[in-house]
C-alpha cells in the first residue's frame, strides 16, 4: 500500500511522547477527545477535499496519465498545501520550515490519493496523522534528554523521506500496473 509510511510516523510519534513527554496538561478526557478526534476530523478531510480532491480533480479526466502528470500533480498539491500552512507564521525561517514540511505531507498525501483514486484513503490517513502530531499539544513539559533531542530534530526528517520513498516506489509501480493491465485487454 503507498501509504504504509503512516505505521512509521505513528511509532515516530509513539516514541516520541513516550521518550519526551515529562508532563501532560491537566485537562479532561472530553477535552482531549474534542481535540484529537473531532476537530482533526474534520480538518483532515476538508484538507483533503480541497487540496487534493478539487485540485487534482483534472487529474482523473486523463485516460491514460503520464508519470511526468502524476508527479506535476503530486508536487501542485504539496505546493498548495504548504503555502496554506504558512498562513499566520510570523518568522521566516519557521513559515519556510513549516512550507517545506507540511509540503512535503502534501506530496505524500496526494500520491497516495493518485495511486488509489479513492479520497476517503488520504483523508483517513490524514486524520490519523493529525491526531498523533496534535497529541504532542497536550505534553505540558518536554524532557531534554541528547536521544529526544536528536529524535526531535533529525529522526522526523528520515521518517518522512521514507515516507516519500515509499509511495514513488507505489506510485511508479502503480503506473507500471496499469499500462500492463491496458496492454491485456
Amino acid at each position: 500500500m503507498a501509504g504504509s509510511g503512516l505505521f512509521l510516523i505513528c511509532i515516530y510519534y509513539i516514541i516520541y511522547l513516550l521518550v519526551g513527554a515529562k508532563s501532560f496538561v491537566d485537562t479532561s478526557i472530553l477535552i482531549v477527545v474534542s481535540c484529537l478526534f473531532f476537530q482533526q476530523i474534520t480538518t483532515g478531510f476538508m484538507e483533503e477535499l480541497t487540496c487534493r480532491a478539487f485540485l487534482l480533480e483534472r487529474y482523473f479526466s486523463k485516460k491514460e496519465p503520464a508519470y511526468k502528470d502524476t508527479l506535476k500533480y503530486a508536487l501542485l498539491s504539496g505546493l498548495v498545501f504548504g503555502l496554506a500552512h504558512i498562513i499566520g507564521c510570523n518568522d521566516f525561517s519557521f513559515a519556510l520550515y513549516r512550507f517545506f514540511t507540511v509540503g512535503m505531507m502534501g506530496v505524500w498525501y496526494a500520491i497516495i490519493y493518485l495511486y488509489s483514486g479513492n479520497i476517503i484513503i488520504p483523508m483517513l490517513m490524514h486524520f490519523v496523522y493529525d491526531v498523533f502530531a496534535n497529541a504532542t499539544n497536550f505534553v505540558a513539559e518536554w524532557n531534554e534528554t541528547k536521544f529526544f533531542i536528536i529524535w526531535d530534530n533529525y529522526i522526523y526528517f528520515i521518517v518522512v523521506g521514507i515516507m516519500i520513498v515509499i509511495s514513488f516506489i507505489y506510485l511508479i509501480k502503480g503506473n507500471q500496473i496499469i499500462v500492463c493491465q491496458d496492454d491485456n485487454f
